[in-house]
Formats: structure tokens, sequence, C-alpha cells
């Protein structure tokens, strides 16, 4: 169980739709952000939008509202059953929600730990030696936008709502009975869903292959499972500063130096 054993009983006294209302708009909000990046990566698709660039925008900016605040509020809920959740947010938002100091150590160390992690990552990447030759790389600036994406719209999806939702119904299974292996289990099968998404980037880059699926689940899961272990530990502001530390290692500083 996470140290912090009052965080159970607090997130289950307070509604979460709060929660999910700040988080559904700050990631649609980043969701508009990665589309430098992305027209970048895939020119040809964004040439053919069947509407304006301004108009699709403000549709994915509602669309992915919607959508996010739906994904945060289930994850919330399924969450909160497990001591999974979002306390640092509640403390501010939610009516009934505790007062929480400012964690700045814990948040300079998931930063830390997020931009180890990247630097380990890039390590790796060169041992699968894939060809980089007509790989477009995108403008920093443009991987410092899709880092707010990374950081806040692949947490909610992957953290709050799937492995949230992994370990609660875990727990059911198990009869309702809390701690043990359901949230070290979803934290890994989450992570592996991250790789997984992430593996119809690289087959637009390179051939589908077993090295290139080996590399995707393997420095995307090692990524996930360190998220999702800060996530798990100390909350959803912890895996979004290591991760968002993490994607500036890797789409900002990276760019720059190579």
């Amino acid at each position: 169980m996470p140290p912090d054993s009052g965080r159970l009983a607090a997130l289950r006294r307070v509604p979460q739709l709060p929660s999910a209302l700040v988080l559904g708009g700050a990631a649609a909000l980043g969701a508009l952000a990665l589309l430098p990046y992305a027209m970048a990566l895939q020119p040809e698709a964004f040439a053919e939008l069947p509407l304006p660039l301004p108009v699709v925008a403000l549709l994915q900016l509602v669309q992915g509202g919607l959508l996010f605040t739906g994904l945060a509020f289930v994850g919330l809920r399924a969450g909160a059953a497990v001591g999974l959740g979002a306390p640092l947010l509640a403390a501010r938002v939610e009516a009934g929600a505790p007062a929480r100091p400012l964690p700045v150590a814990g948040l300079a160390g998931a930063a830390v730990l997020g931009a180890l992690g990247a630097v380990g990552v890039a390590l790796l990447d060169g041992l699968f030696a894939l060809p980089v030759e007509g790989v477009p790389v995108p403008a920093p600036w443009k991987g410092a936008l899709a880092s707010l994406y990374g950081a806040i719209a692949e947490e909610l999806q992957l953290r709050v709502f799937l492995m949230g939702g992994i370990a609660w119904l875990l727990q059911r299974l198990r009869g309702g009975v809390p701690g043990g292996w359901p949230v070290p289990v979803a934290v890994v099968l989450a992570a592996l869903l991250f790789g997984v998404g992430h593996l119809p980037a690289a087959f637009a880059l390179w051939d589908p292959g077993l090295r290139v699926v080996l590399r995707t689940l393997v420095l995307n899961g090692g990524l996930g499972m360190l998220f999702g272990a800060l996530y798990w530990r100390r909350g959803l502001a912890h895996a979004v500063v290591g991760h968002r530390a993490a994607d500036r290692v890797l789409h900002v500083a990276l760019p720059l130096v190579g």
C-alpha cells in the first residue's frame, strides 16, 4: 500500500467531479498543444484534412474535453477504491478534501527520476540500432508543447483511467480485500499497454518487425512502469511531473544537443 495510509479514506469522501473537470480541461489543452508536433511527424495526414485546421482544432478541444473529463471521473472514482488518485488536486478543488501542503522536494524528486529514466531510455535505444535516416525530428519547441500532452493527457488515460480501472477490477475479483497485488499488477499492465499504444507511431516510422516491437515495448513500457509507480506511491501530480521531465529530455534537450 502507498505510504500515505490515510489517502484511501480521504479520497473516498470527495466527489471527484471538480478534479475530473480540471483534468479533462487540462488534457484537452494538452491535446491541442500536440498538434504542431503531430503535424511535423505526419504532414501528409494533415494535408488531407476535410476541414480547415482551426475548425479541426476547435472540434478536438471540445470533444477532447468531454472525453477526457469522462475518463478522469471514472478513473478517479475507481482509483479511490484502491488508494489511487490526485490528492494534491483534490485538496485544492474538492469540497471536503483534506488540505495538503505542496511537496516541493517530492515533486523535484519525481522530475529527477523522470529525467534519469529518459536518459536511460535514450541509451537503451542505441542498442536496438534502428535506422534514423528519414525519421523526422520535430523542432524542440514543438517537443516542449507535446510534453504537455504526454504529461497530462497520457497520464490521465494510462494511469488515472486504465491503471485505476484495472486495479479496481482486480481488487473486485479477489473479493474486495484492500492491498496486496492488484495495484502493482495494474502498474505493469498499464505500462505494457502504454508501450502497445506507441506501436502505430513506430510502424509509421519503420517497417513492422520484432526489433521495432521490442524497442517500443521496452522503452515506453519501462517509462510507463516508472510513472505508474509514482502514481501509486505518491499520486497523480508526481506522475505528471515525472512524465513531463522525461518528455522534456527526449523531445527538447536531446534534439537540441543532437
